[in-house]
């Protein structure tokens, strides 16, 4: 009788034990902010984002940390509640749309025969963290939607501090990373907006 009660409480142990062990840790969702809102009133301008690309590392839901060199670490339990190129198009409408006063912002594809004024092209380049920085190298093209004509093509480079590589922390740098883009990019657009103005105005 004593056997067969030792026997089984060994059993319902060894199920536990196992139970425990196949435990997967809950994962934590993190998302982009954007650093600008929407304006009350609007300017006349229309502004095209997209199409956005990023490298196929980052093409995964889960957040990712470099070592230093060529190495990089993921860490399963921390995930993107989007993709990232989904994250990065709504950053970057909401800030342009704060930052030059319109509500006119429009996701790739829009409507050929309805096009934007200007066009923002986004090829992520490299976006990590490091124990001490965030980085992010990002190409991006402005162009005249209305015939695809190129007005600005730069490669450019953004970085942040960080005190820590909490997850948490490396979405909020991240959200820094392409507001500076966005501060960038609408200042570029001002310029060409007011260069063409003086061009439509001069004899």
């Amino acid at each position: 009788m004593h056997s067969t009660l030792r026997i089984s409480l060994t059993a319902v142990l060894l199920v536990s034990l196992l139970a425990s062990c196949g435990t997967t840790p809950p994962s934590n969702y993190y998302i982009l902010r954007a650093h600008a809102l929407p304006p009350s009133s609007s300017s006349s301008m229309s502004i095209g984002i997209g199409p956005i690309r990023v490298p196929e590392y980052l093409q995964t839901n889960v957040l990712a940390t470099s070592q230093g060199g060529n190495r990089l670490d993921f860490v399963k339990e921390n995930r993107w509640a989007e993709p990232l190129e989904a994250g990065i198009n709504r950053v970057l409408s909401l800030n342009l749309a704060g930052l030059l006063q319109t509500q006119d912002v429009r996701s790739y594809p829009w409507n050929p025969r309805l096009p934007p004024d200007y066009a923002l092209k986004v090829q992520v380049l490299e976006l990590e963290a490091t124990a001490t920085h965030a980085n992010l190298v990002v190409e991006w093209v402005l162009l005249r939607a209305t015939d695809e004509t190129s007005v600005r093509r730069r490669i450019s480079q953004f970085s942040t501090a960080l005190d820590n590589t909490q997850a948490e922390t490396i979405a909020s740098a991240y959200s820094e990373l392409f507001y500076q883009l966005s501060e960038l990019t609408a200042a570029t657009i001002r310029q060409v907006a007011d260069e063409t103005t003086a061009q439509k105005s001069s004899p």
